[in-house]
């Protein structure tokens, strides 16, 4: 996996621009991989770009049959799952900063959960297991407060944060076994 550090941030933007886009129906699968590969084209952004650029895709086509879920919330909470367990952390940390700015009381908390929990394995992909560590303590502590039914996936991911969050510590995890998001 090639490590986002090395990539500027305007790559990623452009990337999860990209996303945005196919996810409301702008742009097909098949135009953001060519648009993905009209950004590889930079030399500084091959690697990274064409890593990434698959697992947008198959992102996307998971997220294409949530697109029809009435509620919003759940809605989000499906295609953020869907950008975490494709290893897309930035960008599900992104699309579900968008949710969590709309929502209230502990929906509101527990978005923040999840978009710290995405938040720190990017921050890992960046070479900062300490920072990611920390922000894995956050999410797991806010994922704690869950009661609602709609969180009720919530421990099993709080104990796979714990386990990851200890594997960073230890120096032994790995990104290819980072926890799934498993909204139900």
């Amino acid at each position: 996996m090639s490590r986002p550090a090395a990539v500027p941030i305007d790559c990623r933007d452009q990337l999860y621009a990209l996303f945005v886009q196919a996810l409301a129906g702008k742009l097909t699968p098949e135009q953001l991989l060519v648009r993905g590969r009209t950004l590889a084209m930079r030399a500084d952004w091959r690697a990274y770009v064409q890593e990434r650029i698959l697992r947008f895709e198959r992102a996307l086509r998971a997220c294409q049959m949530m697109l029809s879920e009435p509620d919003a919330l759940t809605r989000d909470l499906r295609i953020g799952a869907s950008l975490f367990n494709e290893g897309l952390f930035f960008d599900c940390h992104e699309y579900l900063e968008g949710a969590w700015r709309r929502a209230e009381g502990e929906d509101k908390l527990m978005l923040q959960g999840l978009v710290q929990a995405a938040a720190g394995l990017h921050k890992f992909e960046l070479g900062s297991p300490d920072g990611a560590a920390e922000l894995l303590e956050k999410a797991a502590a806010k994922l704690r407060q869950a009661s609602a039914p709609r969180w009720a996936f919530a421990p099993g991911f709080v104990s796979d944060i714990d386990d990851a969050r200890r594997r960073l510590l230890e120096g032994s995890f790995d990104p290819g076994s980072a926890p799934k998001l498993r909204i139900p």
